[in-house]
């Protein structure tokens, strides 16, 4: 329909991808809509809308016509978000709308109050003047009936089967899909409609695959996979023998040819370790205290830098199939040569404090059954070398009173923890421990008898 120099139709409206400031190509009807080219006369005018969506802050309002090509000719521009200028759109998608624009019903007004002819002047108020206009370019939603979301759906692929396949309903830019199923997820694909995302009850999500739910989020933020009711932050359960391995290749045939390393739980033990032929390193603070290597030797992370156990924490029992060795090369070793006289008087003196003893602890447990144990008390050795002014003496508040030279000699501050948790003994419950080392007291002891 013709009237006033416009062309008028209903449900005109296409998406565009076309971009710059002169003539736009069409790119298809939007869905119940129809094409500009199949209603509306080549070089005709009519009034247009173009809405950005991939970029809406780009609109604009004007008269244009449809050129032979099926163009989009822009003859001119009523308001457009270049201030009133031709946009020099980009390539993102936009809906071209033919209707008519604020404008054109101010002008017809005006014509129509003065008893005018058909002739509509060309503007009669400006665009500020037009009660609501000016707020609805600036929402950058012109005339839009399917959401930008929509029609981003639609730009990515074909139409016809996006529309087929999209069950949810846009709402502005958020996806709103049913609730779905295990069996039928709310969020599913074409091909494998039994695969896909689900919401099993407030705040809780299930990724499901052929209908069976794989990993669960639940409303607490655990997230559970193979369980539906995680009891950890992240729970992984199998009941064959739950399993995680993280490796730097991406081979699934159980052979990982860079390092890997995996967790395991079943058959009635735990596991740690590597999947591959590396060491697994054992360390704090992005360092390596200890490194378990692939011949099954544990070792220190660094020559002679870590202990085994502390003061406040010991080990019970070491077993081993022999002795331990210790460093004896001579080249690691300032040599000083045999004892003095008074360190071979301390030693016979050391030899008489020799005696049998049970530990507090032992006694607790099984009273006059505890085992024997043959050694010595450490204070009283320490005593004993005071007395012959070989090291400093302990204080009367039970510790050193100065430094001690020997280092079978042995005394411990212990941290905050330790010390809470002593031992049954009660020995360090002061904040301190005493203790001997054996092999190189024994040494001592043998070389002031045989001195």
């Amino acid at each position: 329909m013709a009237q006033s120099g416009y062309f008028f139709a209903d449900l005109v409206r296409e998406i565009c991808r076309d971009s710059g400031s002169g003539a736009l190509a069409l790119a298809g009807a939007l869905p119940g809509h129809r094409a500009f080219a199949d209603i509306v006369p080549v070089s005709t005018p009519f009034a247009y809308i173009i809405a950005g969506v991939r970029r809406p802050e780009q609109w604009e309002v004007g008269v244009g016509q449809l050129a032979a090509d099926g163009r989009l000719q822009r003859d001119q521009i009523r308001a457009s978000s270049a201030n009133g200028a031709k946009v020099d759109f980009d390539n993102g998608l936009k809906s071209v709308a033919l209707t008519v624009d604020a404008a054109w019903f101010a002008a017809a007004d005006a014509a129509g109050a003065d008893g005018g002819g058909d002739d509509v002047p060309p503007h009669a108020h400006a665009i500020a003047e037009v009660a609501g206009l000016q707020a609805a370019l600036d929402g950058k939603l012109a005339a839009n009936l399917v959401s930008p979301f929509a029609l981003s759906i639609l730009d990515d692929g074909d139409a016809t089967a996006a529309r087929a396949t999209l069950s949810a309903l846009g709402q502005g830019d958020i996806l709103l899909a049913a609730d779905g199923s295990v069996g039928a997820p709310g969020v599913a694909f074409a091909a494998d409609m039994n695969s896909g995302l689900y919401r099993s009850g407030s705040d809780a999500l299930r990724i499901t695959t052929g209908g069976v739910s794989r990993i669960a989020v639940n409303a607490d933020g655990r997230i559970g996979m193979g369980t539906q009711a995680p009891q950890r932050r992240l729970q992984i359960y199998d009941a064959a023998g739950a399993s995680l391995a993280l490796a730097t290749d991406d081979r699934n045939d159980g052979f990982f040819v860079t390092a890997a390393m995996g967790m395991s739980a079943g058959s009635g033990k735990g596991w740690l370790g590597t999947l591959s032929a590396h060491p697994l390193q054992l360390g704090t603070n992005n360092g390596v205290s200890a490194v378990l290597e692939t011949s099954g030797v544990l070792r220190s992370g660094a020559d002679n830098a870590v202990s085994l156990g502390s003061a406040g924490n010991r080990w019970s029992v070491v077993y081993a199939g022999t002795g331990t060795i210790n460093t004896s090369d001579q080249r690691d070793k300032k040599w000083r040569g045999g004892l003095t006289d008074a360190e071979r008087a301390a030693a016979r003196d050391i030899i008489a404090e020799i005696g049998m003893f049970q530990w507090h602890g032992a006694v607790a447990d099984k009273g006059d059954a505890a085992r024997l144990h043959i050694g010595v008390r450490a204070q009283a050795v320490w005593g004993i070398m005071a007395r012959h002014g070989l090291v400093d003496p302990i204080g009367a508040d039970g510790q050193p009173t100065g430094t001690c030279p020997y280092a079978f000699l042995c005394y411990d501050k212990l941290d905050a923890d330790a010390d809470a948790d002593a031992g049954a003994d009660g020995a360090g419950a002061a904040g301190y421990r005493y203790g001997v080392r054996n092999d190189q007291l024994a040494q001592f002891l043998i070389a002031g008898v045989l001195a």
